[in-house]
């Protein structure tokens, strides 16, 4: 079910059980199950009972309150799942050095790994012997500049010039029939 709409005037919300029962002029009109719901939004003046908002709550059911006329008033979540705290604990790691020290870790390995790979093309294709052993000091001096790197911004800098490097030798073992390039 996910969502339900209630936006019928002067009608009564009540429990019965794991059940939300709906009453109009003081005659039940209808009932529904707790369990298959994610929101409950409510536009206009709809009387419902605290015991409903608790149970939806502990079912962990949203409710999002309209006007009438559509205006937003507000939303009731239920518990917490930790989110809450886990996005400030990432934006308190991103404002000091954590962030710097993870993504040079990142980028090192990544050029490690790439570096590898050179190394390795002179057996597979000993023509670009050449392009491969300047690419490998290139990177190779390109993983000094990521360990000095004082910014997220110029750690960028450093691994966007290290892939142009690296994409100019492994294009070229591909045949231009493959149609693989630097060009996007």
């Amino acid at each position: 079910m996910g969502t339900v709409f209630i936006d019928q005037k002067e009608i009564k919300i009540k429990t019965d059980g794991n059940s939300i029962v709906f009453y109009s002029k003081g005659k039940k009109t209808g009932s529904l199950p707790i369990a298959p719901l994610k929101r409950v939004v409510i536009v206009g003046n709809v009387n419902i009972e605290t015991s409903v908002i608790h149970k939806l709550i502990k079912n962990d059911v949203t409710v999002i309150f309209f006007t009438g006329r559509l205006k937003y008033i507000g939303t009731i979540y239920g518990p917490m799942h930790n989110n809450g705290l886990l996005r400030v604990k990432q934006y308190e790691k991103s404002i000091n050095d954590f962030a710097l020290i993870l993504a040079k870790e990142f980028v090192e390995e990544k050029i490690s790994s790439q570096l590898s790979f050179l190394k390795e093309i002179p057996y597979i294709k000993p023509i670009l012997s050449m392009d491969a052993q300047q690419s490998i000091q290139s990177l190779t001096n390109k993983i000094d500049l990521v360990k000095n790197a004082n910014s997220i911004d110029s750690l960028r800098g450093i691994e966007g010039s290290s892939q142009a490097v690296y994409f100019s030798v492994y294009t070229k073992l591909y045949p231009d029939s493959y149609g693989f390039s630097l060009s996007c």
